[in-house]
């Protein structure tokens, strides 16, 4: 039993499979296309968030854990070297947050069918 099972039991069985699906596919590192508009949805979400306010202070926070350095002292933009933000957390950029916007999945707003 699940710990969705466990505590909502009126929660639909036949949706927990795409629950599960969803919180699999919205992480970047899992590399999930997601399946469903749900899957979608969450995943757009997940990649907001670390575009946004709490995203940027989340990388600074985790090389601050990781006791990696801020950016590299000769090439902090990476443009003569491989980035690694295993070692300076500004390659994280590019390595991944700058990806994030042509990854969306849903819509944005001047694509929506019907605008006012």
């Amino acid at each position: 039993m699940t710990l969705l099972e466990s505590a909502f039991n009126d929660f639909p069985a036949e949706k927990i499979k795409g629950v599960h699906h969803a919180i699999h596919a919205h992480s970047f590192s899992a590399n999930v296309l997601p399946q469903t508009i749900e899957a979608k949805i969450l995943q757009d979400a997940d990649r907001l968030e670390a575009l946004g306010a709490i995203g940027l202070a989340r990388v600074f926070y985790v090389a601050g854990q990781l006791n990696t350095q801020l950016f590299h002292p000769e090439d902090p933009l990476a443009e003569q070297r491989i980035a690694d933000d295993t070692l300076y957390a500004l390659d994280h950029f590019p390595l991944k947050l700058f990806k994030l916007p042509s990854l969306m999945h849903t819509a944005t707003p001047e694509r929506w069918p019907n605008k006012i």
